[in-house]
């Protein structure tokens, strides 16, 4: 007979140590920090879902905020466990990070919910915090319109991204690195850097921000152009967007994505400036 309230099975409970189940190397994706990994054992016959409210059990919140994520591909929550770790190998654990998403509204007051979520990681952790229009260089070197105001957004917890555009840039460097802008990339740069200013002179975007751009030569000369418009811009370092193989590096990809998207409860509202 089965546990109370939609227990797993006594029988069926298994944890770190019992060689009899499937077992996981976990990481919880945290703001701003690499989490410890440690290993849950599981019965072989569960789900995705099954898995996700041991790490709910483990937050205290409910299953419907936990995505479970292997390498780079979030978990649907009714797939089978085992497939996922006999393709794996079962010698090993497989590795798996999982991201906690604030809980919606209608959670809160409607009580638990099915567990497990379909959507991407960016879809679960970001979608509230990212303003309805961006600024980007374009041929007349602004964006088409100006962001939903975030002057109504929570004092803490939310973080805006804001994406750029490099400008106009050379096709005839031998390497993508040496790509550098022409006189109209400069200057289209130069104006979406003066829009992007606008934007928080207008307080339409939280005051708080910070800058990161990736290697690329075109890109760091367009987010070079923003310091001048913009005072006390942090910048970022700019390895976070250098490209990875999730697949042979399971972890990173999902660090880093958490320290672009997602936001403590606790931390100060900002914007994030992101040029690629």
């Amino acid at each position: 007979m089965g546990d109370a309230d939609g227990a797993e099975p006594s029988s069926k409970r298994l944890r770190d140590g019992d060689a009899s189940g499937l077992q996981f190397t976990v990481r919880k994706a945290v703001a701003g920090t690499a989490a410890e990994s440690f290993v849950e054992t599981i019965f072989e016959s569960a789900s995705v879902a099954d898995l996700a409210k041991r790490f709910a059990e483990k937050e205290g919140c409910q299953p419907a905020q936990i995505t479970i994520v292997s390498r780079g591909v979030p978990l649907k929550a009714d797939a089978a466990l085992l497939p996922l770790c006999e393709k794996e190998g079962r010698e090993t654990p497989v590795p798996v990070v999982y991201i906690v998403r604030k809980p919606k509204p209608e959670e809160v007051s409607s009580g638990p919910a099915p567990a497990g979520t379909a959507s991407t990681p960016a879809v679960a952790a970001a979608a509230a915090a990212i303003p309805t229009g961006t600024g980007s260089s374009s041929s007349s070197g602004a964006a088409a319109g100006p962001p939903a105001s975030a002057a109504k957004a929570p004092d803490k917890g939310r973080r805006v991204v804001l994406m750029l555009r490099h400008g106009q840039c050379c096709h005839e460097g031998e390497h993508d690195s040496l790509k550098e802008l022409t006189s109209h990339g400069h200057k289209q740069a130069e104006e979406s850097a003066r829009y992007i200013s606008s934007l928080f002179q207008a307080g339409k975007l939280p005051a708080k921000r910070a800058l990161l751009h990736s290697t690329s030569r075109r890109a760091s000369e367009t987010a070079a152009k923003l310091p001048a418009h913009l005072e006390n811009l942090d910048t970022w370092n700019a390895d976070l967007l250098r490209e990875t193989d999730p697949t042979n590096n399971p972890f990173r990809a999902e660090e880093v994505f958490n320290r672009l998207f997602a936001s403590s409860e606790d931390e100060e509202t900002f914007t994030l400036i992101v040029v690629a």
